[in-house]
């Protein structure tokens, strides 16, 4: 091997991504995500089958599996408030398509306040208050904000909204109908400072008008702002959502991995490289450069019986 062969295997080691443990690995297995909805798996129609399977029917999705482990799943059970399955809408990834008039529920699982949560969602109607996650009555609530103003928040923006107790996020016309990535970051009781971020651009930060939010204590609602009111128009590809709030390292490592995933616009899309992957790394290079040693000791050692070899010379 000659030395510009080795130092080629150590970069392609170094740099191959097959070989690289994900810098997001260890923040998607933090025990804190206790929501994660993904449309890719979990997908069940009301007769219990899933994608692929014969017979699955793509019109009556009744159950979205959690796959945090916590099996905080939403379902519904009514035909006519079941989503559609859709397939290959956003960098080949499936999503839940969402008209306007469907929901699903999970009426037991209700989130602490001070926690983090990321959507990937496409608005199909930029002209309408429509919401995608939210809880009961008078509870945090996240969607937009269309024509016009209300929730004290700007005209065709996004939101985060509970009732007299809201904050204001992004500009006006900020709204679209394409792929977005979002995280809020929802502080607990004793914080007033809400902060919104948009493809991973700080997008929105502002204080609670009055009060403090009230706690989830009717379940969750995907699809919606609450259970009966604001339905979502348009897809909903993934949810995630941690039991604390996530610092800037940690939202750009969801940002990463959504990224990589649905190649939707994320700041920072690259964070410090695995510590780990380091380590493999050098151990490799190190590996590597013992084994040319040690091909040049035998090439020059001698054979039993040989003539000796004067290594002075």
């Amino acid at each position: 091997m000659s030395c510009g062969n080795w130092v080629f295997g150590f970069v392609l080691v170094a740099f191959f991504p097959g070989l690289a443990v994900p810098a997001f690995a260890d923040i998607l297995a933090d025990p804190t995500l206790q929501l994660w909805l993904k449309a890719d798996v979990g997908v069940l129609d009301s007769s219990g089958r899933a994608p692929g399977e014969t017979g699955f029917d793509a019109t009556e999705i009744a159950t979205w599996q959690d796959q945090s482990g916590n099996s905080h799943n939403v379902t519904q059970t009514m035909s006519s408030k079941m989503p559609d399955y859709v397939t290959s809408v956003v960098n080949g990834q499936p999503a839940l398509r969402f008209s306007g008039a469907e929901n699903l529920i999970n009426a037991s699982y209700n989130p602490a306040l001070g926690f983090t949560i990321f959507s990937v969602v496409k608005s199909s109607d930029a002209a309408s208050i429509r919401g995608w996650f939210g809880g009961g009555d008078s509870k945090i609530a996240f969607g937009q904000q269309g024509t016009g103003t209300s929730y004290g928040t700007s005209a065709s923006s996004f939101w985060a909204w509970a009732p007299n107790q809201y904050s204001t996020f992004g500009e006006a016309n900020s709204l679209d109908t394409g792929w977005h990535a979002h995280a809020y970051v929802i502080p607990s009781v004793s914080e007033s400072d809400w902060t919104w971020y948009l493809n991973g651009t700080l997008t929105g930060n502002a204080d609670l008008i009055t009060g403090t939010p009230q706690a989830y204590n009717e379940g969750i609602v995907v699809g919606a702002a609450r259970s009966g009111s604001e339905y979502w128009r348009g897809d909903i590809a993934e949810i995630l959502l941690f039991q604390k709030s996530l610092n800037s390292t940690e939202l750009d490592e969801v940002g990463a991995y959504l990224n990589q995933k649905y190649d939707v616009t994320w700041d920072n899309v690259v964070p410090e490289p695995h510590v780990w992957t380091m380590v493999s790394v050098a151990l490799v290079g190190l590996g590597l450069l013992y084994r040319r040693l040690c091909r040049r000791v035998c090439l020059s050692s001698p054979a039993i019986g040989s003539t000796p070899v004067d290594f002075q010379k």
